[in-house]
């Protein structure tokens, strides 16, 4: 037969009181067979050593408030419902235009989204391959070796009103990677990046927004490897914000050296005060975005028309989606028009240079008119249009 035993500590001096219930049931404690100590109310129990179940009682109705700085190994914020990054093309990876540009004055677009100003400073604004983990692009802007052009050089892309509206009364953060060329000629390596608003309805920066205002507005110190910026409002925005835009500026110095460039990739501009990882879209949904402001056609297109009098056809080239507004019309390339019958003759008046002579924009299309044969055509034929070496631009930018 086991036996219990209870045995007295040596060092200490008080009594212990083993005290019966008030009751008039038999009791059995049965210990275990284990060696090991006793619990009370304050001891603590290892996860490792729970299993079964809890029962719902020994949860209170209503659990406590957690706070999230008591909390480890949580991923970052995440966004549910919805897209984070407001801005479009913010990994650089769309470039309808072309990957290689050499602007040196005014608003010209470069890759989808972005335009800048080089106030008069010579260089280029290429596509590059980013080397950095997650980005296929950057942007590079470099300045051409031997120029000593010294004015501000301006990255800018802007949002519409329509998607700038519903960020009134939210702090938002702005995040970006940025580098250095070994030359980079800005004082200090700095590149500034500033957050603008306005109370205008989808004004550009070229011409400056309407109650404008730089909400953030940073000097940030690149060094030759990919660094991870972030910035927050320091409060909320103003109930009559109508529009948001994003701006890198620098001012080179000197003459220009081999490498005197800065890179970027991952912006990103989202709501609150912390800076998540970038949201990488798929290519697909990320051009559809961009061809809301900008499409065009391929060269060497045919499309079908009819003839409107002696000189001047209409046809209606298809779009991929809604143009923002109604575009402005251009012609990418060089190459003429050809009208052919429907028996495969050409009409009279063909290998001429296009000209736009009117348009209306529809959702899905845009009709155009079209002239410049020099003798006449038969009117009112169904016939097609062959387009040679050119491009149709529409062009539907802030």
């Amino acid at each position: 037969m086991s036996k219990v035993k209870i045995q007295g500590h040596a060092s200490g001096t008080g009594v212990l009181t083993v005290t019966a219930p008030n009751t008039s049931t038999d009791r059995t404690i049965t210990l275990p067979d284990t060696t090991g100590t006793l619990l009370d109310e304050n001891s603590s129990v290892p996860a490792a050593n729970l299993t079964g179940t809890v029962a719902d009682a020994r949860f209170p109705a209503t659990l406590p408030a957690v706070s999230a700085a008591n909390l480890t190994n949580v991923p970052k914020d995440t966004t549910v419902g919805g897209r984070k990054n407001i801005l479009k093309n913010g990994g650089f990876d769309v470039w309808q235009r072309g990957t290689s540009f050499s602007h040196t004055s005014g608003k010209n677009f470069i890759c989808d989204r972005w335009w800048v100003n080089p106030s008069s400073v010579g260089g280029t604004q290429t596509r590059q391959s980013a080397s950095l983990d997650g980005f296929n692009y950057a942007l590079r802007i470099q300045r051409t070796s031997g120029q000593s052009g010294t004015g501000l050089v301006y990255l800018n892309t802007e949002m519409e009103s329509a998607d700038s509206m519903q960020f009134r009364g939210k702090k938002v953060t702005l995040s970006f990677y940025a580098r250095k060329g070994a030359n980079f000629s800005q004082s200090s390596s700095q590149l500034t990046s500033n957050l603008a608003t306005g109370t205008g309805t989808d004004q550009t920066l070229q011409t400056g927004f309407t109650g404008g205002a730089n909400v953030i507005s940073q000097n940030n110190t690149l060094t030759t490897s990919w660094q991870k910026f972030t910035h927050t409002t320091s409060s909320v925005l103003a109930s009559t914000v109508n529009q948001i835009a994003v701006q890198f500026t620098h001012s080179p110095a000197g003459t220009a050296g081999a490498a005197d460039y800065y890179e970027i990739t991952g912006v990103q501009l989202e709501v609150g005060s912390t800076a998540t990882d970038f949201e990488h879209r798929s290519f697909g949904e990320e051009l559809a975005l961009c061809q809301r402001y900008y499409q065009k056609s391929n060269n060497n297109s045919v499309f079908a028309c009819f003839s409107n009098g002696a000189n001047q056809v209409q046809f209606s080239p298809p779009l991929n989606c809604s143009l923002r507004a109604s575009p402005t019309i251009s012609w990418s390339g060089s190459g003429n028009s050809t009208v052919v019958d429907h028996d495969s003759t050409h009409d009279t008046g063909d290998n001429n240079v296009p000209v736009v002579s009117n348009y209306t924009s529809f959702a899905s299309n845009i009709h155009m008119y079209i002239n410049n044969w020099s003798s006449a055509l038969t009117d009112m034929r169904i016939q097609n249009l062959y387009i040679g070496g050119k491009a149709i631009v529409m062009e539907s930018e802030l």
